[in-house]
């Protein structure tokens, strides 16, 4: 009896082993429909204040190759690119951005903190205050660059809408779409299977869960890419400081996360299968490098301009799907 469970232990370990080195054995090799190995995370909220249409104008005259961006909907049903819940961080007044109309919202302040590099301020004191975009602003604005979209709340009309938006402007296939939430990503999935996803938080820990027990090779993955975050990011003493995560419960969550999450040969086998792995948010060029490294297919920042000098320095990266 213990000869035959040996016998099927190392059949399955072997057969694993191979077939993570060489998944299309098993699995026909997905076809990511674009490069975005830069990606400028709301815009590039380090250059321009996040999340406006001057912000995306910028990046994309630097040459990113994707628009990362956040959807909330207003009370009169208007779908606008914004990140928080609240108001008051990028605007100085208090609400929520479901409680006011479009032509009500208050305008952006001209300062403001990047989240991912705390102490540092994005500065945009010699422009105009620029006003909350739509979705449809900058579908229309940038007709033909790709872009990440991150449904903030769990809403039904806020993920049919920004699902109507995305097919009435054909870009079915250069939008990504999603969220951490696991519920709205299957609703994201339901409404339009021809729309890019992004994997799940919930997704993202069962299939490393998987890749650790040698189960991974042998199942198919539901989603087009993952988008992880650099952990040594989220580490970082002011970053975590900020939020309490400098704890210590919390800082051990985050050195096991950062364990993880930095497998350079899961990300290998997720590449092998034709699944970009994109890292954020990078906003030096260690993190940059140490990214890359990893086998990211692309990274997020906030400064599209350094990325851009990075990879005009490194033609090596990325490696290629």
């Amino acid at each position: 009896m213990l000869g035959v469970i040996a016998t099927l232990l190392a059949t399955y370990s072997l057969t694993s082993y191979i077939l993570l080195r060489q998944p299309t054995i098993l699995h026909r090799k997905k076809r990511f429909p674009f490069k975005a190995s830069h990606i400028s995370h709301r815009g590039g909220s380090g250059e321009k204040i996040e999340n406006t249409l001057e912000a995306f104008s910028s990046s994309f005259l630097v040459g990113t190759h994707m628009f990362e961006t956040d959807c909330h909907l207003t009370k009169d049903n208007q779908v606008v690119v914004f990140h928080d819940n609240e108001l008051y961080r990028c605007t100085g007044v208090s609400g929520l951005v479901k409680e006011f109309s479009y032509d009500d919202l208050p305008r952006y302040l001209k300062v403001i903190e990047v989240q991912f590099t705390p102490g540092s301020f994005c500065n945009d004191e010699s422009s105009p205050s620029c006003k909350i975009a739509r979705l449809e602003d900058l579908f229309d604005k940038f007709p033909n660059t790709p872009v990440n979209i991150d449904i903030k709340v769990h809403n039904d009309f806020l993920i049919n809408e920004v699902a109507r938006l995305i097919e009435t402007h054909s870009r079915e296939r250069i939008t990504v779409w999603g969220s951490m939430n696991s519920k709205v990503s299957k609703e994201c999935k339901l409404r339009n299977k021809n729309i890019l996803t992004f994997a799940p938080f919930s997704y993202v820990i069962w299939i490393m869960a998987c890749y650790f027990i040698g189960l991974l090779p042998f199942l198919p993955v539901k989603y087009d890419c993952f988008e992880l975050p650099l952990v040594s990011v989220i580490r970082s003493n002011e970053f975590a400081r900020q939020r309490r995560w400098d704890r210590f419960l919390p800082n051990v969550a985050l050195l096991f996360s950062e364990y993880l999450l930095s497998s350079p040969l899961f990300i290998k086998h997720l590449r092998k299968r034709g699944i970009p792995v994109f890292f954020w948010v990078c906003n030096n060029e260690d993190d940059m490098l140490k990214a890359f490294e990893l086998g990211a297919s692309g990274v997020m920042t906030d400064y599209p301009k350094q990325l851009a000098e990075f990879l005009k320095k490194h033609p090596e990266f990325p490696i290629e799907l």
